[in-house]
């Protein structure tokens, strides 16, 4: 671009930045209706809180878990968040997961299945337990229940 038409953009830009600040107000001030209270003391109080428990200290399960009553049934968990349900060599239903706290919660279920859907859950570095939650003990899909009614499953080697 010559050397011109910069000096006129740049003239231009100057002149909108002038007349920008020209009509910004000098002084804002606010206003406000709302009655102080007194300031309250603050008492901080030193108590022993409990050691968490080593059940519930993964956000991702990761490996095989082989079920404790049909060795033919078992769970593959991903980093990645996600599951898969096995029968021997048939793939069951497989979908996403998160954990909060101690809750597993199905957040994607390929067989259609209703979702999310919640369980409890208790981890000890081998053996996976499931219980029921409030909502998961009125789900009637397939037998997606049966997989997570107080179920134990076994971390493979």
């Amino acid at each position: 671009m010559p050397l011109r038409k910069q000096m006129l953009h740049l003239n231009s830009l100057l002149i909108v930045l002038i007349a920008l600040t020209a009509c910004t107000p000098a002084e804002t001030r606010v206003t406000s209706t709302v009655a102080r209270t007194p300031p309250t003391a603050t008492v901080l109080i030193a108590t022993a809180l409990p050691v968490p428990t080593a059940t519930i200290t993964t956000t991702v399960l990761v490996g095989k878990f082989v079920s404790q009553s049909n060795p033919e049934s078992y769970f593959i968990f991903t980093e990645g968040g996600r599951w898969t349900h096995w029968r021997g060599t048939e793939r069951g239903a497989t979908g996403l997961y998160r954990i909060e706290g101690d809750t597993f919660i199905q957040t994607t279920n390929n067989q259609g299945c209703l979702v999310p859907m919640s369980y409890k859950y208790s981890f000890d570095g081998k053996l996976l337990t499931f219980q029921l939650t409030a909502e998961s003990q009125k789900d009637f899909c397939g037998t997606r229940r049966d997989y997570y009614d107080n179920q134990a499953y076994k971390l493979s080697e």
